[in-house]
């Protein structure tokens, strides 16, 4: 299933470890998913957001191609502990790290205080039109009773979010607490509310052709906002944690990518239960 994934793995990245076939498997959609960049013309600056497996990837590919890679990371030193090896760390001299939130706390607290009716242009209603493929309950269904329970239905799909309940209860404290953890994003920002975020600066120049998504839970959502209005046409997002209820993270962004006309959806992992898509801005 892997034959091709696992032969550059063995080949181009030997000294790296991993601490169980599923992490594996991870680093191996993230190869199937990146390939694209080795032929695509014109791809010369790419923004990650989250550093980990993927930056030494986009490394590989920077070293051969002259691309400029840029890393928004909190905390930049924690690659250690994703990589667990000094010398794969030391090899990422090309990427440019950039200490910092993506979006600022201000930012991404008001995007769920305020209310959402919205995302990407579109409204909520039509996203949730769109979310069926992005809802995955055979690789991961931990947390589906939790979840139907939280928005008063009895099936996880289109038809039961449309019809059963109000939309913003999605983005509601009391549902949002089934995701929630001790040290994610939303709860730095309830005491770093001076933080600023970086994302939207990096992006000013129109001069970026991919942007990758794959920060925590809840900013996904801020950061596509930011980026689906500045990316210029041709350019590509791609995304990792699209399956819902495992993960919350990206399974709203993709369905607004889903519904909307300016958007192309060029490819899609099944392979993991965290899932990833490639789209490109066609208009």
């Amino acid at each position: 299933m892997h034959e091709v994934e696992s032969a550059i793995t063995d080949s181009e990245f030997k000294k790296l470890r991993f601490l169980d076939q599923r992490e594996k498997n991870v680093f191996y959609s993230y190869l199937k998913a990146f390939s694209f960049l080795f032929y695509s013309d014109g791809i010369k600056q790419i923004i990650e957001i989250g550093a980990g497996h993927s930056t030494l990837i986009f490394s590989f590919f920077a070293k051969r191609t002259g691309c400029q890679v840029k890393t928004i990371d909190m905390n930049p030193e924690a690659i250690i502990g994703k990589l667990r090896n000094q010398s794969l760390v030391d090899s990422l001299d090309n990427i440019e790290f950039i200490r910092g939130a993506s979006v600022s706390c201000e930012n991404l607290l008001s995007y769920y205080e305020n209310g959402i009716s919205s995302i990407n242009g579109i409204r909520l209603n039509e996203v949730l039109k769109n979310v069926d493929p992005f809802i995955n309950l055979k690789m991961d269904n931990r947390k589906e009773f939790k979840v139907t329970q939280a928005l008063d239905i009895k099936k996880l799909n289109s038809k039961s979010l449309l019809q059963k309940f109000n939309s913003e209860k999605l983005f509601t404290e009391e549902f949002l607490k089934i995701y929630r953890t001790d040290f994610d994003e939303l709860a730095y920002c309830e005491s770093h509310n001076s933080n600023k975020g970086v994302l939207e600066s990096l992006l000013a120049d129109g001069e970026t052709d991919m942007v990758f998504l794959d920060s925590g839970e809840f900013v996904s959502l801020v950061e596509w906002q930011i980026v689906s209005e500045q990316l210029r046409k041709g350019s590509y997002v791609c995304l990792h944690d699209i399956y819902f209820p495992k993960s919350y993270k990206n399974w709203l962004v993709c369905a607004s990518i889903k519904a909307s006309k300016d958007w192309e959806i060029l490819y899609t992992d099944t392979t993991t239960p965290q899932g990833l898509m490639l789209a490109k801005k066609i208009f």
